[in-house]
């Protein structure tokens, strides 16, 4: 074996070990951290020494994360939206506790240098958690004295989406998507959402930051807590997380790749995991329309990615909400929330048996809200299907990576056909 196979066998050997050794995979130690949420845990107070962070180790993966371009963010090459949310509530995570001061000129530098840029390139359109949440981060900044300005009116564009947001507040009685806000959300939702919080419905990490700030509330301690113990220095988007998409997300990564055929022993054991809880899941009466897209989601891979590797599955798990006169009217309405969805079921046709009339009804119904977004803004087939859902959503979807001589692959959606 040549020098080059060889390090490619003790790399494969390495991600089986790290990675896949366990019959119960970790599946917090496959989805990146998110700089936003961990900034917003390094803010909290030590109850005790409130001059103190109580988590010290997210202070410490914020000063030891920053990229080379002076953000803070997955997207290395090509910084998004998502970077600049992140880079306001890290170098306010700095200010906070008075340090990493050559990092927060440089975070400053990247904001003003690429807010133009960035905000250009959605063409006046803005996911409205972006419309929400970067007005508000920027005023949180400038309360903590940092000067944050800019020279043309795109951002003045954003600020007036807020307004029109807030004041039909069609956000908070459309979008559904209430367990997944990011923390300065918060500050504009109904006193609701708090309880929300308290009955363990909110999944986003700085949400609950911000609530424990805002409340002082010991189960929302509790459950930060918890967080930290769970994922280290750096946490998720979304806690807790599900472990059956992760599975799924990984087997579908490592396929896309090609790597399938190194991984095979790994892949069937998943599988199985993943036919077992395919078979036995029960759809949950009492869930919100909020938890749909994400359900679908996974039913559509799951189902996919089964009858690819020859289980019988039925395909009525994820196209039983063709039933559903109110779910379909949600998703029409609100299409940009279930793009990713609606995706992953136009894909799942492609594996349609002869007469499976559900599969069918199912690929023109996902294709005709696809269309639907493609006609409005092309810029969703440019990025993956865009990350204006997934930020709300499943921020971690599609970033899993594995590294071969330094190069980094990540996951990435294209529509096809």
């Amino acid at each position: 074996m040549d020098l080059q196979g060889s390090s490619v066998k003790y790399l494969l050997t390495k991600v089986k070990q790290d990675l896949l050794a366990s019959s119960q995979v970790d599946v917090y130690g496959l989805v990146p951290p998110s700089p936003y949420d961990t900034a917003w845990l390094s803010m909290v107070s030590n109850p005790q020494h409130s001059d103190k962070p109580l988590f010290q180790v997210c202070l410490d993966w914020v000063l030891q994360h920053q990229n080379r371009g002076g953000f803070w963010g997955e997207n290395i090459a090509h910084p998004t939206l998502e970077c600049l949310t992140s880079t306001l509530a890290c170098i306010v995570a700095l200010t906070t506790w008075n340090v990493g001061h050559d990092a927060i000129q440089k975070g400053l530098a990247f904001i003003h240098g690429n807010t133009g840029r960035l905000l250009e390139e959605q063409n006046g359109s803005f996911p409205e958690w972006f419309a929400i949440v970067f007005p508000a981060m920027i005023e949180l900044a400038e309360t903590k004295g940092l000067h944050v300005y800019f020279s043309n009116g795109m951002v003045e564009q954003v600020f007036l989406e807020r307004q029109e947001i807030l004041q039909t507040r069609r956000w908070v009685s459309g979008c559904g998507q209430q367990q997944y806000y990011p923390a300065l959300m918060l500050q504009y939702l109904e006193d609701g959402l708090i309880q929300s919080l308290e009955d363990g419905l909110i999944q986003s990490p700085s949400a609950i930051a911000y609530a424990f700030m805002k409340t002082g509330n010991k189960e929302f301690l509790f459950r930060l807590n918890s967080i930290v113990q769970t994922c280290g220095y750096g946490v998720p988007a979304v806690y807790p997380l599900d472990e059956d998409l992760v599975k799924i997300l990984l087997i579908n990564q490592i396929e896309t790749l090609g790597l399938a055929e190194h991984f095979m022993e790994e892949i069937t054991s998943l599988l199985a995991q993943v036919y077992r809880s395919y078979i036995s899941c029960k759809e949950s009466k009492s869930m919100g329309k909020h938890a749909i897209p994400l359900q679908i989601y996974t039913h559509a891979l799951s189902f996919r990615l089964l009858r690819l590797h020859g289980y019988r599955v039925s395909p009525r798990k994820f196209c039983r909400f063709l039933e559903d006169e109110d779910i379909v009217t949600y998703i029409e309405e609100y299409h940009e929330l279930s793009l990713s969805a609606m995706y992953n079921v136009y894909r799942a046709t492609d594996v349609t048996f002869t007469g499976e009339n559900q599969l069918e009804d199912a690929r023109a119904f996902s294709r005709r809200i696809l269309e639907k977004e493609t006609m409005k803004n092309c810029a969703n087939l440019v990025r993956p299907i865009s990350m204006t859902n997934l930020q709300g959503q499943v921020y971690f979807i599609g970033l899993f990576t594995i590294s071969f001589h330094g190069m980094d692959t990540q996951s990435h959606f294209i529509i096809s056909n």
